[in-house]
């Protein structure tokens, strides 16, 4: 079993809750308080371990103890998102959203059941950063009560269709879909292999055999030479030049060479530039709007708490009563068309 795949498996469904703050018995300096509830600084290290973990294996990056001390420069930013997380988790368990110890257990069976023993279970559980099943079981509760109050949260949220339409009229540009080209290739070496496949496509041969036999891409060899629909400028000059001047469903008459090798180009449809239609981008419109709404109410259950950020760093001291976190992309106004149902 890889390495990668244990990670995966051991963090299944905790980095999407990740960071939260744990309720750890270690002793360690407090570098925050919510509503009294402390993070300590073992707390901070554990989670901010297993994101830049998480984070490097995702981007292919070995963590070099260089490449770790950089990420360390992001710790006051993460702590601000413990903060933030641990607010969330406050409210949650007062809506009573802590899972059950027997639905807490199947979880955790689920991932220890793809190793030979307990044994092995936990030797995985500290090669991943974790060190012990406590604070796995820990992880796997906060993960799990945080995922359970977000995904009640947006299922009692109602977006009405004006408002969507709204933004949708209001964004044109952004479902603006550029004009592409649809286009199959079969790519060989050789120009005289190039040529000796048109005359047997000139013969009646099937294109798509032929490319799923001959060509050198294995990317679309076996989609029948197919590469799909791209927007212009996006295939290489001279394979885009030639694709250009086809008509749709017919055959460059002579091979088309690139740095890649000899091409064989069927043009397979040409899409004006336009506008998504509104029901195709319907969910996504909605999905932002609620998330929106998501995040305004996560800041009200945050204006109202009582935060205390203690963490000092040597380069720049953090002043207590203010959690500093990183501006969130795409933040906005509260939406008055995402309302919970029954508030």
């Amino acid at each position: 079993m890889s390495k990668r795949f244990i990670r995966a498996f051991l963090l299944l469904g905790l980095i999407a809750a990740l960071p939260l703050a744990l309720a750890t018995t270690v002793k360690s300096t407090v570098v925050a308080e919510v509503n009294g509830q402390p993070i300590t600084q073992s707390d901070l290290n554990l989670q901010f371990n297993l994101f830049i973990q998480n984070l490097a294996a995702q981007r292919g990056v070995q963590l070099t103890p260089e490449i770790q001390k950089r990420f360390e420069l992001l710790k006051p930013q993460f702590l601000g998102r413990m903060v933030e997380d641990l607010v969330v988790a406050q409210q949650a368990a007062k809506e009573g959203l802590i899972p059950r110890a027997k639905v807490m257990d199947a979880r955790i069976k689920q991932v220890e059941g793809q190793f030979k023993d307990t044994q092995a279970f936990e030797k995985a559980l500290k090669k991943a950063g974790i060190p012990n099943l406590t604070v796995y079981r820990a992880l796997v509760r906060q993960s799990m009560t945080y995922t359970s109050f977000m995904n009640r949260l947006f299922a009692k949220m109602q977006v009405s269709v004006p408002a969507m339409r709204a933004l949708y009229y209001l964004s044109q540009n952004r479902f603006r879909r550029p004009a592409e080209l649809c286009v199959s290739h079969i790519l060989v070496k050789t120009d005289k292999e190039a040529k000796t496949l048109l005359v047997d496509l000139k013969n009646g041969a099937s294109f798509a055999k032929l490319a799923k036999e001959y060509s050198q891409d294995p990317g679309s060899k076996d989609q029948g030479g197919s590469l799909g629909c791209q927007p212009y400028g996006t295939f290489a000059a001279p394979f885009e030049a030639a694709a250009r001047v086809l008509t749709v469903g017919r055959i460059t008459p002579r091979p088309v060479k690139t740095r890649f090798g000899y091409h064989i180009i069927r043009l397979d449809a040409k899409k004006p530039a336009a506008v998504e239609p509104f029901a195709q981008v319907e969910p996504q419109i909605e999905k932002q709007i609620k998330s929106e709404a998501v995040r305004d109410y996560v800041a009200s259950l945050k204006a109202r708490a009582s935060i205390k950020i203690l963490l000092q760093t040597p380069s720049q001291p953090l002043p207590a009563g203010k959690a500093h976190v990183a501006p969130k992309k795409g933040a906005a106004t509260a939406s008055p068309s995402a309302t919970p149902k029954g508030k």
